[in-house]
């Protein structure tokens, strides 16, 4: 299935908005990261890899990755103005509108996953970027994410102190051969109370590594897999390797923040930001072809919210009941090892179970939110 007037496929649509933030780490990792706004870092990044590949400008794959870098340069409703494409009757698109459906799925995973910033919107009631002169005091390059438990009221800790509770940033590069070996897995990182200049020190370090491999792992593999003639051939197969990319994206940004707004607690990983906006994306993208709305592009507009409040999502829970019998009926020496075999088992068949209803949807694993504890949740698009 396409969306309407426009050759898109449901892959390019989850790309686009599971990269559209992938110039925060490229720009705190950049000597000079005042110098554009991160859409412009990620879209200039995703830019020069393609301009280093023998990618013909006039061909279907070379439109497909511009349809993604769009996604990645005009998520925010400033870039948009600033393109020329604000007005409903404004339909030059020079690729494809589908940063529009990024646009909206991106407002909603934020207002999600952070307090609202009213100290960074503009006249206009449109947020205000990192490198304007208004707010660039604000931010904070190397700000780090908050733990989960900021909220949370300890007696030995009162609420100023409790947002001083940071995670280092961390990703598995000591990965050891023997994967039963543990010693090279002491760096696993815990929240710690401890002032934020600590970190300073080597955070730049780590987000140029970070970036190399966004570069490398990322960037470069995406456009591998569209050259890759198996992947042209089929949309589950296209999807295959947007899962791919997806799970790249997790091992490096799980505990990189969304933000570096100082006046906001972020206790959300960009990842996790990244994975609800594809998922919300996904199922704007299948309610408009199923609403069959062939104008849907010229339905949008920065100043309303005319899909923000439609019917396009179901949130479906799947839980594995009688679990407790199964896993605890263990009367052996080796108990421990049955309790982690029989949990294993049943979370695999949460793993597959939910992947086959995310493949029957065509969707990408972007949709499935949680796994764990004999239950899974998915978003999944209102096709009734």
């Amino acid at each position: 299935m396409k969306l309407a007037n426009f050759d898109v496929s449901i892959a390019e649509l989850v790309l686009g908005a599971i990269l559209h933030d992938i110039g925060k780490p490229i720009q705190r990792a950049d000597s000079n990261p005042r110098s554009k706004n991160h859409s412009l870092f990620g879209a200039d990044k995703f830019q020069e890899i393609i301009n280093g590949t023998n990618i013909d400008s006039s061909s279907e794959l070379y439109t497909k990755l511009q349809a993604i870098k769009e996604s990645i340069k005009k998520h925010h409703a400033s870039m948009i103005r600033d393109a020329g494409h604000f007005t409903e009757s404004n339909s030059n698109y020079e690729f494809s509108p589908l940063f529009w459906l990024v646009f909206e799925a991106d407002n909603i995973a934020a207002a999600h996953d952070r307090e609202e910033l009213k100290n960074l919107i503009d006249e206009d009631g449109f947020k205000l970027m990192e490198t304007d002169e208004k707010v660039k005091n604000k931010f904070d390059q190397y700000r780090r994410l908050n733990s989960p438990f900021t909220y949370l009221k300890r007696p030995k800790i009162n609420s100023e102190e409790s947002k001083k509770i940071f995670y280092d940033l961390w990703y598995n590069t000591n990965k050891s051969k023997n994967r039963f070996d543990l010693s090279n897995q002491l760096d696993y990182p815990y929240p710690e109370h401890n002032p934020q200049e600590s970190f300073n020190s080597n955070a730049k370090s780590k987000y140029e590594e970070i970036t190399s491999i966004i570069e490398k792992n990322v960037l470069k593999t995406l456009i591998d897999f569209y050259q890759d003639e198996t992947v042209k051939k089929n949309q589950y197969s296209e999807l295959c390797k947007v899962n791919y990319i997806i799970k790249q994206l997790e091992e490096l940004l799980s505990y990189v923040p969304p933000d570096t707004y100082t006046g906001n607690v972020n206790d959300v990983s960009l990842y996790d930001h990244l994975k609800l906006t594809a998922a919300v994306a996904s199922c704007l993208y299948y309610y408009l072809i199923n609403k069959e709305d062939k104008n849907w592009y010229l339905n949008t507009n920065l100043s309303k919210t005319n899909y923000r409040e439609c019917s396009a999502y179901r949130l479906v829970k799947i839980d594995l009941s009688g679990i407790q019998d199964f896993i605890y009926s263990i009367s052996t020496k080796y108990a421990l090892k049955a309790l982690r075999a029989k949990s294993l088992y049943l979370e695999l068949i949460l793993q597959i179970f939910s992947e086959q209803i995310l493949e029957n949807f065509e969707l990408s694993i972007a949709n499935l939110l949680y796994l764990g504890g004999g239950g899974a949740i998915l978003l999944l698009p209102n096709l009734e």
